[in-house]
Formats: structure tokens, sequence, C-alpha cells
């Protein structure tokens, strides 16, 4: 049986006083460069070093290393039938395309989300003007509260629903909040991916997922009612029925928003129009596909902080690569990122 073995070191050095390496390794009695090296996957800690780790870490072995089995045939290479492929191998006439956001960062040049799929649809970029406010938002405004540089964030990916709840359960009850999820079936089985960062002024907020649109709907009328705003907003399907899910936060500063979904390519065109012109700023998309067509959604933030901004879509892998790296020339940085197969 062949596999690989996986780690959260990264995930729970954040959770533990964003513990460095260095003093990791100086509680089980190895080197920062062996934790360095651990932690990337690059080499297997011994037993004991293992149940070192996890002791600092106070959790059990499993929620510090994980493996992964993979089946080995009778001809001993690796079954390889059951990986996730890229969906170009799988489907005639399948057309790959991406979607990232960047922004103009005056401090370090860093990635705000890390969640990046088969393919990209749509483009959102920021940047500051040498007058305007430095461009750091998540999500737009406040940009005091999404990601400035003294805020501890993380990325988790492909976990299990019930992983990823029991990891939600402890992850938000040590202060911090999820602030972008994404979720995709692979192997049959439904995978969760999400973003978070510390809730520095403890406002409140919410997530929900599972949702059928009109559930959806109700959830969306009461918490702007609430006085919350949407961040992000997920659509996919599960077990042949599509479903919603959505972040909301409080809306402290009484921020004018508006969040759309299932839009045609018509429809989010118009849309884009409409409200670029009136002042707000896309700050997330998605696209999926339905029964009825490709849709998108869009979720738009009125632009108080003057942020310069621009999106692009339905882009192949060659034309994102070269927006990507033109952008970065002119000290854009990603800010959101979707992907998606036409």
């Amino acid at each position: 049986m062949e596999g690989s073995l996986s780690n959260r070191i990264r995930i729970l050095r954040f959770l533990n006083g964003e513990m460095s390496q260095a003093e990791l390794g100086r509680r089980i009695g190895v080197t920062r460069q062996t934790i360095a090296a651990i932690k990337a996957g690059k080499f297997s800690p011994s037993l004991e070093a293992a149940f070192r780790i996890a002791h600092v870490f106070a959790v059990p072995l499993g929620e510090v290393f994980q493996w992964e089995a993979q089946a080995t045939p009778r001809n001993g290479r690796p079954d390889r039938s059951n990986l996730l492929r890229p969906p170009w191998r799988h489907v005639r006439n399948a057309c790959v395309e991406y979607c990232v956001i960047l922004v103009r960062h005056q401090g370090r040049l860093r990635m705000t989300r890390r969640l990046l799929f088969f393919v990209l649809a749509a483009l959102i970029v920021f940047s500051a003007s040498p007058m305007a406010p430095r461009a750091q938002a998540a999500h737009g405004i406040p940009t005091a509260l999404f990601d400035p540089n003294s805020t501890g964030w993380f990325s988790v990916r492909n976990m299990t629903v019930a992983a990823h709840q029991d990891f939600f359960n402890s992850t938000s009850a040590q202060g911090y909040m999820m602030i972008d999820a994404e979720r995709h079936v692979i192997n049959s089985q439904l995978r969760v991916s999400s973003v978070w960062q510390r809730n520095t002024d403890g406002r409140g907020w919410a997530s929900r997922s599972n949702l059928t649109s009109a559930e959806f709907n109700d959830y969306w009328e009461q918490y702007r009612k609430d006085g919350y705003r949407l961040i992000d907003q997920d659509a996919y399907t599960a077990s042949g029925q599509l479903l919603y899910a959505g972040i909301w936060v409080e809306n402290k500063e009484n921020t004018d928003w508006a969040s759309l979904r299932n839009l045609t390519s018509a429809e989010f065109a118009t849309n884009f129009a409409n409200y670029s012109r009136d002042g707000f700023m896309l700050v997330d998309t998605e696209a999926y596909n339905t029964p009825s067509g490709l849709r998108y959604s869009q979720i738009w933030v009125k632009n108080t902080a003057s942020i310069d901004w621009a999106a692009l879509r339905d882009m192949t892998s060659a034309e994102y690569a070269d927006a990507f790296t033109n952008y970065r020339a002119e000290g854009f940085r990603v800010h959101d990122i979707e992907s998606y197969m036409v």
C-alpha cells in the first residue's frame, strides 16, 4: 500500500500563538530546518518526534499527521484511476478558463486567497494610486479589518465535511473567522476548502451551507435585516442537487452592498456595468454549472475608499498567465480567484 503523509503543522502553529518553527523545534529537540522539512513533506519524522509534536499542540496525533493511502495493483504500479485529473483529460471539447482578483500592495506582496481550482473565470484586481488609500482589503471595505499586514491568516483545503466542521468549531472558538469557502466533489465525496483570518475587532459573523435557493434567500434576508453583509457565496452540486453557501459579517460600518446569484453571462455584464458606474467594486465572484447552463454570482461593496480596481473573466490558462504577469509587474496582487469548466 502506497500513499503520502500530510500534516497541519502550519495551521497548528498559527493556532498556538503563531509559534515559530524554531520554537517548535526547540520544544521537541530538533532544528528549525527539520521542522521546515517535515512541514513541507520532505522529511518523515520518527514516531517519537511525531508524538512530541502532537504533545506540544495538545492534540491527538491524527490531528497533526494524516496518511492518504493509495492502492497498488498486482503490477506494482500505483492505481491512479481515482485520482483527480484536469477536466480536459475526461471531457471532449471542454474549455479551461481562469478567474482571479489582484490588489496593488505597498507592503508585502502576498496572496489573500489560495483557492485555485481547475479553471479561472474572472480576474478582479485592485490598485492604489499614489494619493489613494492603500489597497489591503480581502473583501473591500473596511480595509482596517480585512487583511492588513499584521493579521494572522491561513487556509485549508480538500477536507471532508465532517473534518471541516470539527476544524470550523475549534478555529472559530479561538478568535478566527472564515472569509472564504469553496466546495467541490472529489471522487464522489464533497470536500471543503476555506480561508481564515483573525477576527481582530470581534465582530459577529456567520456561515451557512447546503442550502436550497429558497433557504439561502431566507438567510440572506434575515442577516441583512440583522445588520450583516454577505462577503462570500458559493454554489455547488451535491447528490445531484444545486446547493448554496454563504459567509456574512457584521456590517459595523453600515457599508452599502449588494449581491446577485444565478446570472447569465449577459446579466453579469449588465450588472457589472451598472454597479461599477454607481461607485461599487466587485469583491467576490463565482461561476458554476447548472442544468440551465453556466451561471455567475457577484458581491458588490460601495467603494468608499476610492480603490482602483478592474475585473476580467473567461480567460484561457495562457491569457490568465499573461494577465497575472502584467498586473504583478505593475504592483498588483491577487484579491480573489475562481475557476470553472465550459
